[in-house]
């Protein structure tokens, strides 16, 4: 499955990625990241030691292993050019024959997981008004298939799916094993994503909220039997019924997801932006990233029963959720907010960012 990228290409995918993103991408703290079985390589260009850490100019994907790239370009790891002084990870010199001109085309491994290549993007990102349209066609094709006038409009479908919604949140929130937070992003996800384009006269919400959380338990590994997600459903009267529409309709649900169950959700980059933080402004301050670490999950958490997740990528959620923490816990973040993320940005860039982020305050 190898994908074929110019540099611009390359340069264009780094530069609308943000230092969350990248701690997301490797799932872990930055100061111990490695490039043993990532295989990036990464140019650096020049030294901001002002804002903290090295500018990043552009990033590609090798199938060659970290020991080649070691052997081959003499490359460090992360953590030893962490510890030096001089910016000497990954020299451009020691690569320039894998960019040696705008032209040249390179052949590399998308990486699955990042956003800019997800399904997420390109499939589930939309405007307020195509999400109106997707709904009024699902209410629309319900309407002529049946002949009936004596149906629920699309405001009315609206308010049962909230309604469900807040139940199925409840559900997870309740739920045994405990389900992570990034779980029940996704979980929520699947729902949102299937009544986009489906009615909920035609498949009722409870059927599909308990269907949504079973097949979330697989996609994110959270091992339970059926017997054991059964005994989460209360009062239910017959356990039999309950496991067979589950075992039925999993399928059904997996194709109205169009087979595309990779959720990118808004926690694990907000919390690289938290480890990031702590990590240049808030050393001596341990108690104030906490502090906005458990602000910024309850924004989050109230995110989940909105459109966001259809309307932003996850890093721009994470950075507001970010910001509104720091207003709601009274801590002043905005130099590291102005040098440390905005700081290679043109004012023009600057100002659309901004105005993004008023739009989800």
């Amino acid at each position: 499955n190898l994908k074929t990228y110019s540099k611009e290409n390359i340069i264009e995918e780094i530069i609308s990625s943000t230092i969350a993103e990248c701690v997301d991408e490797t799932n872990v703290d930055r100061n111990s990241l490695l490039i043993d079985s990532f295989f990036f390589v990464i140019a650096v260009v020049r030294n901001q030691p002002q804002y903290g850490r090295p500018a990043i100019e552009f990033c590609l994907r090798t199938s060659m292993t970290s020991s080649e790239l070691q052997q081959c370009y003499n490359l460090q790891t992360h953590m030893e050019a962490y510890e030096t002084s001089e910016i000497k990870f990954w020299p451009i010199d020691k690569i320039s024959d894998l960019l040696n001109s705008s032209q040249t085309l390179l052949s590399i491994t998308p990486a699955c997981h990042m956003y800019h290549l997800s399904t997420q993007y390109n499939k589930w990102l939309f405007t307020v008004e195509e999400l109106k349209e997707l709904r009024t066609k699902a209410n629309n094709d319900y309407l002529q298939k049946k002949n009936s006038m004596n149906c629920l409009t699309v405001d009315e479908e609206a308010m049962v799916l909230r309604y469900y919604e807040l139940q199925l949140k409840d559900f997870c929130d309740k739920f045994e094993p405990p389900m992570t937070k990034m779980a029940i992003a996704v979980c929520m996800q699947y729902f949102k994503r299937f009544y986009l384009n489906n009615s909920v006269m035609d498949y009722h919400p409870k059927d599909i909220y308990l269907i949504c959380v079973y097949l979330t338990c697989k996609t994110e590994e959270l091992r339970i039997s059926i017997t054991d997600f059964l005994s989460n459903i209360k009062n239910s009267t017959n356990i039999d019924q309950t496991a067979d529409i589950l075992l039925s309709y999993e399928l059904l649900l997996i194709e109205k997801l169009n087979f595309q169950l990779v959720i990118h959700t808004a926690y694990r980059p907000f919390e690289g932006l938290i480890i990031d933080l702590k990590t240049h402004y808030l050393r001596d301050n341990v108690n104030d990233a906490d502090r906005l670490r458990l602000t910024g999950y309850e924004f989050l958490d109230k995110t989940l029963l909105t459109d966001v997740y259809f309307l932003f990528p996850p890093s721009q959620i994470a950075l507001t959720a970010l910001l509104f923490a720091s207003v709601k816990a009274a801590v002043h973040i905005d130099e590291y907010i102005l040098k440390h993320i905005y700081g290679s940005l043109e004012s023009a860039q600057m100002q659309k960012i901004k105005e993004t982020i008023r739009c989800k305050f």
